[in-house]
């Protein structure tokens, strides 16, 4: 194949490099483009001249540009910001930023964290907080409660957690629980939990053997960890229906269970 212009051999176009050059520069469209970029580039040029003689004035005018057109700066950016591919750019260029400054990055959200710690603490009790603050808080539970009631895994772990509260506040006389202190993990726990397939609020969540059984507190008042584990054990959990689980009470039927003590002694 040889070119149309100047007859030169081509593999794939009908115009070799060169011609296809000469022939695009030509065009109106380009010829246009290049005139308007050349006239961007050189007020530019001047806009960065003119900030660098008088900052102080570019900043304030800048400021009241900003004010006199808020609300359409603010529209149009939250127009751009919604776009998918804007997202994903931003989304990659948050998580690149974050591994590289992964260390400096915890260190600050530690910081922030002990500077609000009323208000990032559900455990504050309310009257520490001021009313402005506790509104946060609270609209803050609702936000993620109402985002996760759907989610099962969610709503179990708040059910365990919850019992849990109750449960040592009442033997260990507590106001500030951890599960994480006491060996607990709850993902582990739930991933071993046989989970009914229907509605999760027509059953009780029940320990097979129940909690009186066991010696959270040793003679020296000291915790007991190992007897704490083995209470909360998915081994040690089920799922039973209400009324079962309340005609049950703090019965265990151990001929039912002949091997759920030993096995719990196992732990």
């Amino acid at each position: 194949m040889k070119c149309d212009k100047c007859g030169k051999e081509v593999i794939s176009k009908k115009a070799c490099s060169l011609c296809y050059s000469r022939e695009y520069n030509k065009r109106e469209d380009v010829i246009e483009h290049r005139k308007k970029l050349a006239i961007s580039n050189e007020y530019n040029k001047k806009s960065r001249e003119r900030y660098n003689e008088d900052k102080e004035k570019s900043r304030e005018i800048k400021k009241r540009y900003y004010e006199n057109y808020k609300e359409i700066i603010l529209e149009k950016l939250k127009e751009y910001r919604e776009k998918p591919e804007v997202k994903l750019k931003r989304l990659k260029k948050q998580r690149d930023y974050y591994k590289k400054n992964k260390e400096a990055l915890n260190k600050s959200n530690k910081k922030r964290y002990i500077k609000n710690r009323d208000i990032y603490s559900f455990n504050r009790k309310s009257e520490n907080l001021s009313e402005e603050r506790l509104d946060l808080v609270r609209s803050g539970r609702r936000e993620f409660h109402s985002k996760n009631k759907n989610n099962v895994e969610y709503m179990i772990k708040k059910r365990l957690r919850g019992y849990f509260f109750i449960i040592f506040k009442k033997f260990l006389f507590e106001k500030k629980l951890k599960s994480e202190k006491y060996g607990i993990d709850w993902n582990w726990v739930i991933k071993h939990l046989e989970i009914p397939s229907d509605n999760l609020e027509k059953y009780h969540l029940d320990h097979i053997i129940p909690i009186s059984y066991f010696t959270f507190v040793h003679a020296d008042n000291s915790k007991n960890l190992i007897e704490i584990k083995k209470a909360w054990s998915p081994m040690n959990l089920r799922f039973i229906k209400k009324e079962e689980n309340l005609k049950k009470r703090d019965n265990v039927d151990l001929i039912k269970y002949p091997l759920r003590l030993e096995l719990l002694d196992k732990l």
